[in-house]
């Protein structure tokens, strides 16, 4: 077992985990490099708790642990290098302080591989922009199947079904605008300064929505406003441009689903999309996740109304096998590159003294 320096190496492994998709362009855990035992290891820990998140952030916030270690396991074996991965429950939400999730060993003497998968970290991208509404590829399909090793991945491609998926869309993007919290959680992630480039939240810029569509936007942050909006259906507008219209302007929809909603299933199944979203982008399909309408569906989730959660819940019911729970929905398809990507924070904001 060979030492490695905190040096060059390690800032690339760090860099990649931060070009994962995280909730809201920030990404609630920090890092420890540890060489105690004579192993090099990062060390990760979790900064999203109970005490200070509902449980629909935590859970997104896992997926997304999932996804920045993947990006760290992919870069590591570009270099060469032999990682080993630990993972460890958070499913006790009670802690208010810091926990360790996981801890990736790095082992030297391998040869390169995933080089592909790491060539696409820096260039994946959120892409909100209408897609072609033709299916993917026979081969790009293929390239994407290849990063499935579980049967977790439920592909819908025919109008009716696809109608559904916009439908169960729909419903929990008008939510957002009919729930207080949900609607404050939303505007909590924006800014609106077009001239800003952040490191953490969402330009209205990457919304990509018609001109007019942003003006509304911007109004209904004020709750004035959106009471009156409410009176003219705003909800159902907005539920319509941000959740059935995408799926409709989408080639295919792919549903990623578990068996339960813990901590490690969903930071497993975090790893197998971040490896689904780089393997289209290699092959050059575009993808944007939707995950509200999944969320929604919870019981456990707080802010959603009982009736949109008894609606989303059954329509899930007729595209899914029994007892399977959705997690993530990823519109997929052809489209031109987004105009605006979100930028990282930097390496050293996420490294634990």
């Amino acid at each position: 077992m060979t030492s490695i320096p905190i040096d060059n190496v390690i800032t690339a492994l760090l860099k990649a985990g931060l070009s994962a998709p995280s909730a809201d362009n920030y990404h609630r855990f920090s890092v420890q490099y540890d060489q105690a035992s004579g192993v090099s290891k990062i060390r990760c820990f979790t900064h999203s708790r109970e005490a200070h998140y509902p449980r629909r952030r935590r859970l997104v916030d896992w997926i997304g642990y999932g996804a920045a270690i993947e990006n760290m396991l992919i870069e590591a074996k570009r270099l060469g290098l032999r990682p080993k991965l630990t993972l460890h429950s958070d499913d006790n939400g009670i802690q208010t302080v810091p926990t360790l999730f996981a801890e990736i060993e790095l082992h030297s003497g391998a040869s390169p591989s995933d080089e592909n998968l790491a060539q696409a970290i820096p260039r994946r991208v959120t892409n909100r922009k209408p897609f072609l509404r033709r299916p993917l590829t026979a081969e790009d399909k293929a390239e994407i199947l290849l990063q499935i090793d579980r049967p977790c991945a439920h592909w819908f491609s025919s109008r009716e079904t696809k109608k559904q998926c916009a439908t169960l869309s729909r419903l929990a993007e008008s939510e957002r605008f009919r729930s207080q919290e949900l609607h404050d959680e939303l505007y909590s992630s924006l800014y609106f300064d077009a001239g800003a480039d952040r490191p953490y939240g969402i330009s209205i810029r990457g919304l990509e929505t018609p001109r007019p569509l942003e003006h509304l936007f911007r109004l209904f942050k004020n709750v004035v406003a959106l009471k009156i909006g409410r009176l003219i259906g705003v909800d159902s507008i907005f539920g319509f441009f941000a959740g059935a219209l995408p799926i409709y302007w989408s080639g295919e929809v792919l549903v990623l689903t578990t068996r339960g909603d813990s901590s490690l299933e969903l930071i497993r199944l975090g790893q197998t999309m971040e490896r689904i979203w780089l393997a289209a982008t290699t092959a050059g399909v575009a993808v944007q996740p939707q995950i509200a309408a999944c969320l929604y569906a919870s019981e456990k989730v707080e802010g959603c109304s009982i009736a949109t959660q008894a609606e989303l819940n059954h329509l899930w019911k007729g595209l899914l096998p029994l007892g399977e729970l959705p997690m993530i929905m990823l519109r997929m398809g052809y489209a031109a590159l987004p105009r605006w990507k979100s930028p990282r924070p930097s390496v050293d904001s996420l490294l634990k003294t």
